[in-house]
């Protein structure tokens, strides 16, 4: 593919192709790709795949030159590590394989007379069997997979679906600027060091990863930036074009993965850790028991696997079959077969469960399948440690290393395969919800861990874009806005909205003052009280307070005690006011002692009866001021 020059200019590249031409019309396809995916033929490739570097992944990501031979470089862009015998790495396409992929699409598109474009392509109008044969055999052909991955995942619909376009996302995301950016920034350069893509801070793969990890934080404010997200869209970013790459990761926040997977609370990816802790005692036991007994951490370890969905630690060709996997089994998108079952409902041959036609979302069935067949690959090794004298050390360190360790993907997805009669899509749901449950009564959200249904409502919030319109356009949304807001369920579902938010930003407050101080623990009650509260006494408490000869003040600066009758106070102390009959010199006591002292050195504290703490009052903590905007 790639021709370089000899001699002493050989580190030096030209060209990636075999020659100008060449070069001009698979870059041109690129292009194309980025802007008018949808007329391109299905039958017509934009990589020309081989065994030559670069061969593999998206041309317009590599750099106009090469400070290194070609030869270190694999069909990925990655750095080729010796160490590996690549005589066994089987071919990322063959010619074969992409024929039978090519089949299965115009064989379910028969309907269409002209030439087949992804334009026209319907992914729920493939033969399940079939595809379903040829995902565990062999895999989608590596040069359909930038088109069928976000098919399969909903990527596609969910952008045309969009009120906004991923570049209107950009737009905004200059105007902004967010913590997430500064972790960005210093992410972006250790997120895929050995790829030639994202070599150094200029390389043109950084600045496509720069552009979409803030525009996911941008547009998904509860989630903002996880640094598992940056291997995750770097690695798509090599096969598929920004905003390809940009919906996808969409799919995976709203749809695939569970709620609050990226958030802040991690609740979604703790569930599933625990999830696979359940698994591993049940599929392997005497794993199980050497890893409790010894003491090893195993989440320390399967947390990141979780959160870069495998990205972080599976070789390419082994990582390209598992997210095969991922997208066409965990997206939300509906496969038809040949015998419908009553109800609406069908039979996921994959799984082995029946599953309501209306969602279906099993991306937790992948990922404990390939952790429980990544941990079963060395099971017998892991045993055989036990007797060991340093255990936990030699556990652990072997688990981290097995997934590095994987060459051959279709042993994996054998195994895989092994277990999907056990682990089905019902018993990951159940055992989801209930770890769900136990997080959230650890936190006092809920009280009753065995009433699962009930479970408080998880979403992820996108946020709104508002662009200019015209003044035309102006008219026409104003009265379609009024004839929404007077309708019933919308208002019904606002107020509702408005209640959920409120009461997330009440407990947030709480865990805040829970956190600044062990005490308040024994005070401050998580669990809401909806009982009807009595207000009778309210006022009267208030005016009682109101009235009250007491004061308290606090402490502006350090005010050391001289004299018998002063009184000496630290900064932010609260002081109790006794007297203020002289406009500048008042009456306090504080820790007991009695005395006066400059009434410029305090401020009156208008804690209207309650409770007053430092970490409450906005001078001392400005942070506080920020929590209670929410």
């Amino acid at each position: 593919m790639a021709r370089y020059r000899k001699g002493k200019d050989a580190k030096y590249a030209e060209t990636i192709s075999d020659d100008e031409d060449q070069k001009g019309i698979k870059c041109s396809v690129i292009e194309d790709y980025w802007q008018k995916e949808a007329d391109i033929p299905v039958h017509q490739s934009i990589f020309n795949i081989s065994e030559q570097p670069f061969s593999a992944i998206n041309a317009t990501l590599l750099p106009d030159s090469f400070a290194e031979a070609s030869e270190i470089f694999d069909e990925f862009g990655f750095r080729i590590d010796y160490k590996i015998n690549s005589n066994n790495l089987l071919p990322v396409e063959t010619s074969q394989n992409r024929m039978r992929w090519i089949a299965l699409l115009e064989f379910g598109h028969d309907d269409v007379k002209e030439e087949l474009t992804w334009s026209k392509v319907d992914v729920e109008k493939l033969d399940s069997e079939k595809l379903m044969t040829l995902i565990h055999e062999v895999g989608i052909a590596h040069s359909l997979r930038p088109f069928l991955w976000p098919r399969f995942c909903g990527a596609t619909k969910k952008k045309a679906a969009s009120a906004f376009s991923y570049f209107e996302v950009i737009k905004h995301c200059d105007k902004d600027e967010s913590s997430a950016s500064t972790q960005i920034e210093k992410d972006l350069p250790r997120t895929l060091p050995n790829n030639i893509c994202f070599w150094h801070s200029g390389s043109k793969g950084i600045e496509s990863l720069r552009r979409v990890l803030k525009s996911i934080a941008y547009i998904y404010p509860d989630v903002g930036y996880c640094q598992g997200m940056g291997v995750i869209a770097a690695s798509l970013l090599l096969f598929c074009p920004e905003e390809t790459a940009f919906w996808i990761i969409a799919s995976l926040i709203e749809d695939i993965f569970p709620p609050n997977y990226y958030s802040r609370s991690f609740l979604g990816l703790q569930a599933d850790e625990r999830v696979s802790q359940h698994l591993i005692g049940i599929h392997l036991p005497e794993l199980h028991h050497i890893l409790k007994d010894n003491d090893v951490e195993l989440s320390l370890i399967t947390i990141n696997w979780f959160l870069t969905a495998f990205a972080s630690v599976l070789s390419m060709r082994v990582l390209l079959r598992v997210w095969d996997c991922l997208f066409v089994f965990g997206g939300v998108t509906m496969f038809r077969v040949k015998a419908l079952l009553p109800g609406g409902s069908f039979f996921c041959m994959f799984c082995s469960v029946v599953v309501c036609r209306t969602q279906l979302t099993v991306a937790g069935v992948q990922t404990q399948l390939v952790l429980i067949s990544i941990l079963k690959i060395k099971e017998d090794d892991l045993i055989e440690m036990k007797y060991n004298e340093n255990v936990t050390v030699e556990v652990f360190n072997t688990i981290s290393q097995i997934p590095a360790s994987l060459s051959n993907p279709g042993y994996l997805m054998e195994l895989c395969k092994s277990f999907e009669f056990s682990i089905t899509t019902e018993f990951i749901e159940t055992a989801r919800k209930h770890q769900q449950a136990i997080l959230l009564a650890s936190q006092g959200l809920i009280i009753n861990t065995n009433n699962v249904p009930n479970l408080p409502k998880q979403h992820v919030r996108r946020r709104k874009l508002v662009g200019s319109k015209s003044f035309v356009q102006q008219i026409f949304a104003l009265s379609k806005e009024q004839d929404i807001e007077n309708d019933p369920k919308t208002k019904n579902v606002r107020l509702t909205e408005l209640i959920i938010d409120l009461r997330d930003a009440i407990l947030h407050i709480c865990r805040y003052f829970i956190d600044c101080d062990e005490s308040f623990k024994r005070v401050v009650n998580l669990q809401a009280d909806y009982s009807a509260e009595d207000r009778q006494n309210e006022k009267e408490e208030f005016l009682k307070t109101r009235h009250n000869e007491y004061r308290r003040a606090r402490a502006l600066l350090d005010f050391r005690r001289q004299d018998e009758d002063e009184l000496g106070f630290r900064k932010n102390d609260i002081i109790t006011v006794i007297c203020e009959k002289d406009e500048h010199c008042w009456v306090g006591e504080v820790n007991g002692l009695r005395g006066w002292f400059p009434a410029k050195f305090v401020e009156i504290v208008d804690d209207r009866g309650r409770d007053y703490t430092i970490y409450g009052d906005e001078a001392v903590c400005p942070e506080i001021t920020d929590k209670i905007r929410r």
